[in-house]
């Protein structure tokens, strides 16, 4: 495809935004000063008079004192809106605004929903086929790219989202760079290089080792947490990491070469009066087990079990190496992790321990923008901060956009009080059919009762004549039943977000229908199409010196290795355990 021919299908991409500038378009105004214009305009404003004196298109709001509970509309959007028109106005990484719709200056087509403060992170729950992806992430998504925001997004099915956000983005300028092992697209990120800017980064060293861990656990491909073993593996993989990124070559393969000898504990002990204090230090736990030969090969086969599990070639290429794929985002670069379903539990695990760095990485520095982490499918991964990230975060520019199928599924991976923990932290919270009764429930309480009137007529016969009385009974019953939000069809959700306002209420639950236009929908076949014709052979062609990982390779680290800790460190330990012991 030449170089012209895509220029017009980016130029095609795009979707105007327009927004604060929609009514000064001076056609458009002439438009409705004539006589055609001017009756368009008297029939929308009786419409608007109905629908504001309804509420909105929401429910009847009532004076009960029972219970209060009702759905906004039409005034609750509204409001939202001009709250979002003030933030999208003023570019700055907190208050954020996104949308999902399509911005349009035609009154007559369905007007986009606006979710201001997005800072304070998105949850979009769902069950598959119920739209949360196609009809709520990728349209939030596709908001932040028009504003030039930073994007990471997580694709638990690569390259089904990225297809169509890698392209949309390429089209909109931004620098894409792809992280999929397994993948020729791929770029490399070399996390103990990246991460570990020298032998005294212990903090990333732990986040590494424990993330690292704790999903493999989650996964069930390593050992249940022990008491003793579990933290100690942990301290021992934190040790290696920052040994290995003093060596010639630091990458895993190293860490699994060092986490292979044999008595490690006791050449580490030899080799100390050589070493860095600060890593000696850090496999102190390990070195005071040398004497407990069981001890030791427990907690070292812990720490193996982690770097053994990536010892596959076409995963280790994209580890090892000189990296390519930038860490710290600003404007318009957009970082994707492509997960291959084949190699899922090896590579969750390494996903979810390089988002939280990144989260880590980017919240530390001074942004000046705000930056976009897309995570559908969340509970393929354990990320043990998450619950505190909307709340911690927000001021900084942090915007999640997460994806869940139903609260059971989050239950599974985090635990019940966690689950409860992390969806309550999310401001914005888009509920789909869960196709989970469960969750359904909750779901409907959350959203509280409504009040209903009960007339009923009874008969009676006082002295030979017939009587007719009447009598009303209030009771309360939810605002909408969990086998309701199970009968949901695609695309129907209640949206819930902090300037959904009333009066003093905030946080008014919509329920409504989310349209996907005629455009958008040519927009998703235009960027599946260039994916695969366009944006991922060009990337491709840019990893083309994609490093490989062969026999030699291995040889290579177990040489520097064996050169670190030679065998006659052993008898010069056993040498200095006489000599001890003698003295004594």
């Amino acid at each position: 495809m030449s170089n012209h021919q895509n220029h017009k299908i980016y130029e095609s991409a795009s979707i105007g935004t327009q927004l604060a500038e929609s009514f000064q378009n001076s056609a458009f105004v002439k438009y409705f000063v004539s006589p055609q214009g001017l009756t368009i305009v008297a029939l929308l404003l009786f419409l608007g008079m109905g629908s504001l004196m309804q509420g909105g298109k929401g429910t009847k709001v009532t004076k009960g004192k029972l219970a209060n509970g009702r759905f906004g509309g039409t005034k609750e959007l509204s409001q939202a809106k001009k709250v979002a028109l003030n933030q999208l106005l003023v570019r700055q990484k907190q208050p954020v605004a996104v949308w999902i719709g399509e911005p349009t200056n035609n009154p007559l087509s369905k007007p986009p929903i606006y979710l201001p403060e997005a800072n304070r992170s998105t949850l979009v729950m769902g069950a598959a086929a119920a739209g949360k992806t196609v009809s709520a992430i990728n349209q939030i998504a596709i908001s932040a790219i028009d504003q030039g925001f930073p994007v990471v997004e997580f694709d638990f099915k690569y390259p089904d989202q990225t297809s169509i956000l890698a392209s949309y983005a390429k089209a909109k300028g931004y620098e894409i760079h792809v992280f999929a092992p397994g993948f020729p697209e791929s770029g490399r990120l070399n996390p103990i290089t990246e991460f570990l800017d020298n032998e005294l980064s212990g903090l990333y060293a732990s986040q590494l080792a424990e993330v690292m861990n704790a999903n493999f656990r989650k996964q069930g491909v390593a050992q249940s947490e022990d008491g003793y073993f579990g933290p100690a593996g942990n301290q021992l993989v934190k040790a290696t990491l920052l040994l290995a990124r003093t060596m010639k070559y630091p990458d895993l393969i190293t860490c699994s070469k060092i986490l292979n000898i044999d008595r490690l504990a006791r050449r580490i002990l030899a080799k100390r009066g050589e070493m860095n204090p600060w890593i000696v230090d850090a496999f102190g736990q390990f070195t005071s087990s040398a004497g407990s030969e069981k001890t030791e090969s427990s907690i070292q086969s812990t720490a193996q079990l982690i770097f053994n599990r990536f010892q596959i070639p076409e995963v280790l290429s994209v580890l090892c190496g000189e990296n390519t794929i930038p860490t710290r985002l600003t404007g318009k670069k957009m970082l994707i992790l492509g997960l291959d379903q084949e190699k899922r539990d090896v590579l969750a695990p390494l996903f979810a321990t390089i988002i939280n760095l990144l989260v880590n990485r980017n919240m530390a520095m001074q942004r000046q923008d705000p930056i976009f982490f897309i995570l559908d499918e969340l509970p393929t991964l354990y990320l043990p901060y998450l619950k505190n990230w909307p709340n911690e975060h927000r001021s900084k520019g942090l915007c999640l956009v997460t994806g869940i199928q139903n609260k059971t599924q989050v239950e599974g991976m985090y635990g019940d009080v966690e689950a409860r923990t992390i969806i309550g932290a999310f401001g914005t919270r888009i509920y789909m059919n869960p196709q989970d009764i469960d969750t359904a429930e909750w779901v409907a309480r959350g959203l509280g009762d409504k009040e209903v009137t009960l007339k009923s007529r009874s008969r009676s016969l006082t002295g030979g004549k017939a009587t007719t009385s009447y009598s009303e009974e209030v009771r309360t019953v939810p605002l909408i039943s969990g086998s309701r939000i199970n009968q949901m069809r695609t695309g129907q959700a209640i949206i819930i977000n902090p300037h959904f306002i009333s009066g003093d209420e905030g946080f008014v639950p919509v329920k409504t229908k989310i349209q996907l236009s005629s455009r958008y929908r040519k927009l998703i076949k235009w960027t599946e199409k260039a994916w695969d014709q366009s944006i991922r052979p060009r990337l491709i062609e840019k990893a083309g010196n994609q490093f490989s990982i062969t026999e030699q390779d291995l040889i290579a680290r177990q040489q520097e290795v064996d050169r670190m800790f030679p065998d006659t460190l052993l008898k010069k330990e056993s040498e200095s355990s006489d000599l001890f012991s003698a003295l004594l």
